[in-house]
């Protein structure tokens, strides 16, 4: 039997009308891109800042039975009681539009917000290309079991090969937003709640045949799949369709305009000097290395500037990235040798630029073990 990708409605929760400020003063960012000091703006912000759930604060006295997940569990419990979030009255597929800048260019990027149920990586429905590290489930794991809901939607990718759902997103959007916002200026939004029932299964139908690959999120993906796992395991388990079964996505067309999926830079430190040697060897074997001249060490806007434009001239066939700090002040080109490329025919996560770096170059030469401790990620 095919396996095949299951996308459905669901009755997501929004703020109520009891709340204060307009819904911009109430959005934030996923966990993963608000700083500290973005974090403590967005708690003063509002009070009913999502921030208060998506990134609660630690305190000195934290203990197993008082931290940051279990008081954001109990938050999302005591909103819900409030009516502070309320429960949309019927399943819904939403529609969102959001507009954004980018390099003084105005974007705009559509996408689908639905459950989609967990599979494993292995039956090839949803697809991965990054590794994720440990700390980083941790923390989405626990808040998960402590609130049991989902914050902020995986951003995923989907292929509408035969247009099937755009014509039916065109005929969704002939509606009337359901709201309009945006985040800090920079972002906004405007979302179409599709509730008619004929609409919801012309779109889970078209969807089944779609394969996903997640953009962003995999940390939480990862941590939604394992929540999963955990409750099966308990006596009693899931019934078939439970909602730990599936998770929040925002779906995005691959040949939307508007698509634009900045990579995490990788941050390499605290390495002792065998490992750091072993990485340099790692490097050279995998890659073509060579200075990049012209790279002001002394200005990170200059340097990231002549980065980005040596960069953009490679084809985009190549397999190209930048490293500085391998050797002191210098900037160097990596380039992955012609043996070291993969097979056309290899599934798109082993074509990806930072899966080939971490599979060539840095885990082999670190091992897992040295790799999630001197490893971390930035946007």
């Amino acid at each position: 039997m095919t396996e095949t990708t299951d996308v459905r409605p669901f009755r997501g929760l929004r703020y109520g009308s009891c709340v204060d400020g307009d819904l911009s003063q109430l959005m934030c960012p996923p966990s993963d891109a608000i700083t500290a000091s973005e974090a403590a703006t967005l708690r003063r912000r509002n009070r009913h800042n999502a921030v208060h759930l998506e990134l609660a604060d630690e305190r000195p006295g934290d203990t197993p039975e008082n931290n940051r997940y279990t008081r954001a569990g109990a938050l999302f419990r005591r909103w819900l009681d409030e009516s502070i979030l309320v429960r949309e009255a019927s399943p819904a597929i939403f529609v969102v539009d959001e507009e954004f800048a980018f390099n003084g260019i105005r974007c705009h990027r559509r996408g689908l917000t639905a459950l989609v149920r967990l599979e494993g990586y292995e039956k090839g429905i949803v697809i991965p290309h990054e590794h994720t590290t440990p700390a980083a489930r941790a923390y989405r794991l626990a808040l998960m079991k402590a609130a049991g809901a989902n914050f902020s939607p995986i951003m995923s990718l989907y292929r509408d090969s035969d247009d099937r759902l755009e014509g039916l997103i065109e005929a969704a959007r002939r509606t009337e937003p359901t709201l309009t916002t945006h985040l800090d200026g920079l972002s906004s939004y405007e979302m179409r709640t599709i509730t008619e029932g004929r609409l919801l299964s012309e779109m889970s139908r078209a969807m089944a045949s779609c394969k996903i690959f997640i953009a962003d999120g995999h940390h939480r993906y990862e941590a939604a799949l394992r929540y999963r796992d955990q409750l099966d395991a308990a006596p009693g388990g899931l019934s078939p369709n439970a909602a730990a079964r599936y998770v929040m996505m925002t779906l995005i067309p691959f040949d939307d305009m508007g698509l634009l999926v900045l990579p995490f830079h990788r941050l390499v430190g605290g390495l002792r000097y065998g490992d750091l040697a072993a990485l340099k060897r790692g490097l050279d074997q995998a890659f073509e290395i060579e200075v990049m001249r012209g790279v002001p060490a002394a200005s990170p806007e200059g340097a990231a500037r002549a980065i980005e434009s040596r960069l953009a001239v490679r084809p985009l066939e190549e397999v190209v990235m930048a490293v500085t700090g391998l050797e002191p002040g210098e900037t160097h080109l990596l380039t992955l040798r012609e043996g070291r490329r993969p097979a056309a025919d290899r599934p798109p996560r082993e074509k990806c630029d930072v899966w080939l770096l971490h599979q060539k170059a840095i885990r082999p030469a670190l091992g897992a073990d040295v790799e999630a401790a001197s490893v971390s990620f930035v946007h």
